[in-house]
């Protein structure tokens, strides 16, 4: 029986979806040397794992979008990095091995209830997404709709998401 569950979970793809929530917590998975299929980090966890990660290369910048998440993409297969009240990049590698960046500009808000739960929500409306095979642009665009349903909430979870 173990040979046969074995061979089973050998087959099957598991899809590993990380919100790191905080910057403390956000180099967990990557001291066992998890293999993350998709990450939301903002941009403080962004550094905090790629310092993590190559200790050597000390970055002082967090606006170098693009060099830290080299060093993350060779753990990670696609990032989603939160900007806050300016979008998400989504960073990856091709099929080619050209690295792919997306900026998804949000819209703003005038008015805020409370920040805490934002980037949940968004991971939550994006994986809702993907789950029904939608594409990139639909899968941020809904995850844009929860983070903004959350950034309205006096909670940090609404009682509902505006998934449809």
């Amino acid at each position: 029986m173990d040979k046969a569950y074995r061979i089973i979970f050998s087959l099957v793809l598991f899809l590993v979806f990380f919100e790191p929530t905080d910057r403390r917590k956000s180099i967990k998975p990557f001291l066992n040397h998890q293999n993350i299929t998709f990450a939301t980090p903002n941009l403080l966890e962004l550094k905090e794992i790629a310092n993590y990660l190559n200790p050597h290369d000390i970055v002082c910048n967090e606006h170098d979008i693009i060099r830290l998440s080299k060093v993350v993409l060779k753990y990670v297969k696609n990032l989603i990095i939160t900007m806050g009240a300016k979008g998400v990049m989504v960073v990856k590698y091709k099929d080619s091995g050209e690295i792919y960046l997306k900026f998804y500009p949000t819209q703003g808000l005038k008015t805020i209830e409370n920040v805490s739960g934002a980037g949940d929500c968004f991971a939550s409306g994006f994986i809702y997404g993907m789950l029904n095979d939608k594409p990139e642009e639909t899968c941020v665009s809904i995850g844009f709709k929860c983070a903004e349903a959350s950034l309205l909430c006096k909670t940090t979870v609404p009682a509902k998401f505006p998934f449809n």
